[in-house]
């Protein structure tokens, strides 16, 4: 069986997120699904001893390039899915893997911002980054008013995932250990 560059990527994205969401918050189990296509997941996450439940939808593209600027081409199919995602998840991240730089992590609403709901055949998103800054995200249809941290991902995830389940005491804690290690 060969491994696909984009299998490695996703791989180790997720590993990342997996293992951060169980140092995080280690009464959560979660279990990983592949989406419809090759760049989705969803994210089905409970708490053992309380009835809580909810799943988030991951969509992950990477890019190849060494440097900035890092750019995504979304066909149609590609913001159906995620569309599909976002209709049936608690809510849904666009995770972008910038060459061996980082990750842009954002959610559903601010994914709007670069691509709105009239689909395209094909539309891009462009990540850059200026060294020790955070990431410039831009999209067809507009960018986002705010940069990304490059610590963003999978902070932000968890973030969310904690405020599904209702963990917002356990989030609270941990954040004010993640405040001292700002990541630029």
């Amino acid at each position: 069986m060969t491994i696909s560059a984009e299998e490695k990527h996703h791989g180790a994205a997720l590993g990342r997120l997996l293992v951060t969401l169980n140092d995080e918050l280690p009464g959560v189990f979660v279990r990983l699904r592949k989406g419809r296509d090759r760049s989705s997941y969803f994210l089905d996450c409970s708490v053992e001893d309380k009835l809580s439940r909810s799943t988030i939808g991951l969509y992950l593209k990477h890019s190849s390039a060494r440097r900035t600027p890092w750019r995504y081409t979304f066909l149609r199919d590609h913001q159906e899915e995620i569309g599909d995602l976002a209709q049936s998840c608690y809510d849904v991240f666009l995770i972008l893997i910038n060459g061996n730089d980082g990750v842009a992590c954002m959610d559903h609403k601010q994914l709007k911002q670069l691509l709105d709901d009239v689909y395209e055949d094909a539309e891009w998103i462009t990540v850059s980054r200026n060294l020790r800054q955070p990431y410039h995200v831009s999209g067809r249809d507009g960018k986002l008013k705010k940069t990304l941290p490059r610590n963003s991902f999978p902070k932000a995830v968890v973030e969310v995932i904690a405020a599904a389940l209702n963990l917002s005491r356990v989030l609270d804690a941990s954040n004010a250990n993640d405040e001292l290690d700002e990541d630029y």
